[in-house]
């Protein structure tokens, strides 16, 4: 079966949690930084005490340390998922759902979105596939009925030509 929407879909998942991913490797790698500079820029708008603004800063910190590794966390495993498209369907549509649950938590609801939308669809496609019992599954019953239906129209002509026949032995000067 094929599954090129879901592929597709999968990895614009993939390329948007990587966008996520540079935007909190940045926004950490601003932070530590301009860590200073921001704290000094609330306190010198009055909008925070000094303390408010260290507490602040310092939360940010560990802050965007998570973001930043539960956006790798994903990533991997929305590569992996994408990977498994077509080869482990079921293992695929549980991952994508299970990271597409966990990218609303942490934020990224977007992009979560898209796995949930992608993992129902493997879902909703898998349990239309019939397990399959060899190459020829069906091939034989059905190439067994166009030959039945060939000998019944053979049938009908010798059938035919025989009454044809038999009517003009009957009345040969009729024909």
């Amino acid at each position: 079966m094929k599954y090129k929407s879901e592929r597709v879909s999968s990895w614009v998942a993939v390329g948007l949690m990587g966008l996520a991913l540079l935007g909190c490797f940045l926004g950490t790698i601003f932070f530590a930084i301009m860590g200073n500079q921001t704290k000094e820029g609330l306190i010198a708008t009055d909008a925070f005490s000094y303390s408010e603004a260290d507490d602040f800063i310092t939360l940010w910190g560990p802050i965007s340390v998570f973001f930043l590794i539960s956006s790798i966390i994903l990533i991997i495993f929305g590569i992996i998922g994408s990977i498994w498209i077509g080869k482990k369907t079921k293992a695929a549509a549980i991952m994508l759902l299970v990271i597409g649950i966990l990218s609303i938590v942490f934020n990224f609801w977007p992009i979560g979105l898209i796995w949930i939308i992608v993992s129902i669809n493997l879902f909703r496609k898998h349990s239309k596939e019939q397990p399959s019992q060899g190459p020829h599954q069906g091939t034989y019953d059905r190439q067994q009925d166009y030959t039945n239906e060939q000998d019944k129209h053979a049938d009908f002509l010798e059938d035919d030509a025989r009454r044809y026949t038999k009517e003009v032995k009957d009345d040969p000067y009729k024909y």
